[in-house]
């Protein structure tokens, strides 16, 4: 609930006579249930009477109303020169945050204060007596600390201040709400359980703690307390509300302010109905009071709080039923004299307490303790009000004192088990010492192995070294054999073909037969001197690496291989670009392409191409066929060379193929694999980064 105690700041554009008035009225407090602060007048009339006088006030003026923008704290601006063009122009330039009133509604506003002027003094005195024999349990309920609420068929029928406090409820806007709608949707089932078993007579809890629903859908927690009662004549709940919630309402200050703006701005709008409305309820205010006096007596009897009421002079002039159920006393045993029931080791805060009560100020939440009648200690919790007599002047204050004994002798066995828990600790911590020494002991062991671990891997990269340079040496040698060897094979070749041309007429059977297979033979060896010509040249010559997009590339090739008719190719529709040499990677995918051509017997032969990426880093690309496939116990084998797994009938080749994309692979700084069985087509995996790696 927004707190009323904010001044609204105001200033006047217009020096005439009605300017002079609203001086005269704020001056004399007669709008001080607006709580309207004149701080400035603007007129471009100096000699206006309502300027002259504002001057003569100590009141801020000027000759030109935007000056007025500028004043600290100003919340709105009456334009009283009755010039529609004056409030347009003001309306177009002020500041957001200051409302206008214009000359119409404060026409309206200086009528309607009229009228209430001339109705005030009859009300007055028609309420005054009854006002006074209400003023002390209406004090009492409304300055508690707790949230009081009387709950009939479900609906609000009473709640004090404090309750439209904590659930930001304007006055008298919970009347009629139905009381389930206090609480947070998710605790209305248990609250409802609680009530319908409180209606009845059966068992339920006293005091409980629920999530509660303010008015702007805030959730805030509260302790409940509830007892049945009669309420003319019929079964009510009466509810106890203490808002237990933490967290301050920051947002306060602010709705302050947009609702004072609004009440000054909205109010002479509204004030003459309200006028109306408020002549007739002044006939019914003494069945009201009377009403109520009732109400706040039934309040105060079922408090499930022991509450007790003293006069200024620390005499006791009230207890309730509870105080008596907890404490032992009756009202005739404590009335109209000094109670002591305070234990000596308690009085400091006790003092401290009355100190506060005779300064006027009310308190909350102090712990203490007290005696019972037969003598038993209670622990309990102290809030305080003040409630004053008509006329302000404080005659005496409310108690309540919540039995907090059971939540004491609880927190006396958390302290047990916090100092129980503190030397599990201390133990635990000598243990994890002991642990940390022993893994001391195991990471210096650990280290020493490391380091012959280092020198082995050192050992092992010159052994390396040595076998790259033994297969660099190996290559050299397969390319000199090779290259020397095309030269006696050409020849051989040659004089095959001469021979066959010479002797052709004279040739038997099985002569022509020898000189073919020899061609075969010498056709055969060219192939293989080629293919190792070509596996020793792998990674020789590179070129730079370069970003090739993938996809782009195998769409290229392809195109240049001329592949049989009968041979689909299906390609993903993105692919990645790397950086790497387009000789070594045409060369491995020209090899792998070929191979799912020529090792395919079905029907309608098909080749896929994709990828996957692999840890961000680097891709998968992968060649995919539907050919004879390959058997497990062979996929490490055929990547050796001269390694075949049928004959030269079957398929044609030397055996070189795979032991080449394995080398440009491994050039590449990549590797390969292969995924088959047997009649079910083969995958060849090439992995490849997708940045180039510098040897």
């Amino acid at each position: 609930m927004v707190e009323k105690s904010k001044t609204l700041n105001v200033a006047i554009v217009g020096g005439g006579p009605g300017c002079k008035a609203i001086i005269d009225m704020v001056l004399a407090e007669k709008l001080k249930h607006l709580q309207m602060a004149l701080i400035g007048v603007a007129s471009t009339s100096p000699e206006a009477e309502g300027y002259r006088y504002a001057q003569e006030k100590g009141i801020y003026t000027t000759n030109d109303y935007r000056d007025l923008y500028g004043l600290k704290g100003l919340n709105l601006i009456i334009e009283l020169t009755g010039r529609q063009e004056v409030a347009n122009e003001i309306s177009a330039t002020k500041p957001d945050h200051i409302r206008l009133m214009d000359h119409v509604a404060a026409r309206l506003f200086w009528d309607v204060f009229q009228t209430e002027e001339e109705i005030i003094s009859e009300r007055k005195r028609a309420e005054k007596a009854l006002r006074k024999s209400e003023e002390k349990y209406s004090t009492l309920v409304e300055n508690s600390l707790t949230g009081i609420y009387i709950d009939q068929d479900g609906k609000i029928v009473f709640a004090n201040n404090r309750l439209e406090e904590i659930y930001g409820y304007a006055e008298d806007e919970l009347i009629g709400t139905e009381s389930r709608n206090l609480v947070h949707p998710e605790d209305r089932a248990f609250t409802d359980g609680i009530r319908e078993k409180r209606l009845k007579g059966e068992d339920a809890p006293e005091e409980y703690e629920a999530k509660g629903l303010t008015k702007d859908g805030k959730t805030i927690w509260v302790a409940r307390r509830n007892t049945r009662i009669k309420y003319h004549g019929s079964p009510a709940i009466l509810g106890n509300i203490v808002d237990i919630t933490e967290q301050m309402r920051v947002e306060e200050a602010l709705r302050e302010s947009i609702y004072r703006v609004q009440v000054a701005h909205e109010q002479a709008i509204i004030y003459a109905q309200q006028l109306k409305e408020e002549i007739t309820e002044r006939k019914h205010a003494e069945d009201a009071l009377k009403e109520s006096q009732e109400k706040y007596h039934t309040v105060l009897e079922a408090c499930p709080d022991p509450l007790v009421v003293y006069d200024m002079a620390g005499k006791g002039v009230y207890i309730n039923p509870a105080f008596t159920k907890v404490f032992g006393w009756a009202p005739g045993e404590v009335l109209g004299m000094k109670m002591s029931y305070v234990p000596e080791e308690n009085w400091p805060e006790t003092q401290m307490m009355i100190n506060k009560v005779l300064m006027g100020e009310s308190f909350s939440g102090i712990e203490s303790r007290r005696l019972t009648k037969e003598g038993k200690i209670v622990d309990v919790s102290i809030s305080a009000a003040i409630y004053s007599n008509p006329d302000g002047v404080p005659v005496g204050s409310v108690h309540i004192l919540r039995d907090v004994t059971d939540r004491k002798r609880v927190e006396e066995a958390l302290r047990k088990a916090h100092d129980e828990l503190e030397l599990r600790v201390e133990e635990r911590t000598a243990e994890l010492a002991a642990t940390t020494e022993q893994l001391k002991l195991q990471l210096a062991q650990r280290k020493r192995a490391e380091e012959a671990l280092s020198a082995a891997h050192r050992a092992l990269e010159r052994k390396a070294t040595a076998l790259e340079a033994a297969n660099e040496e190996l290559s050299e040698y397969a390319y000199v054999v090779s290259h020397d060897l095309k030269a006696p094979l050409r020849a051989i070749r040659n004089y095959a073909d001469f021979l066959y041309e010479d002797l052709a007429e004279r040739l038997d059977g099985d002569q022509k037969t020898y000189i073919d297979g020899l061609k075969r033979a010498v056709r055969q060896g060219e192939i293989l001197v080629e293919d190792m010509l070509e596996f020793s040249r792998v990674g020789k010559q590179r070129l730079p690496p370069e970003a090739i997009d993938i996809g782009v590339f195998l769409q290229e090739l392809v195109a240049t291989l001329a592949l049989p008719p009968d041979v689909e190719v299906a390609m993903a529709d993105e692919w990645p670009t790397i950086e790497t040499d387009p000789t070594l990677l045409t060369q491995l995918f020209q090899d792998l392409i070929r191979n799912a051509v020529k090792f395919n017997h079905a029907t309608r032969r098909r080749i896929e191409l994709g990828w996957l990426p692999v840890d961000g880093e680097g891709c998968e690309l992968f060649v995919r066929d539907n050919g004879i496939g390959i058997e497990p116990r062979h996929q490490e084998q055929i990547f050796r060379m001269f390694h075949r797994l049928h004959t030269r009938k079957e398929y044609g080749g030397t055996g070189l193929g795979l032991a080449i994309v394995k080398k440009a692979a491994g050039r590449l700084h990549g590797s390969v694999r292969v995924e088959s069985k047997s009649g079910e087509g083969s995958t060849f995996f090439i992995s490849l980064p997708r940045r180039h790696k510098e040897t």
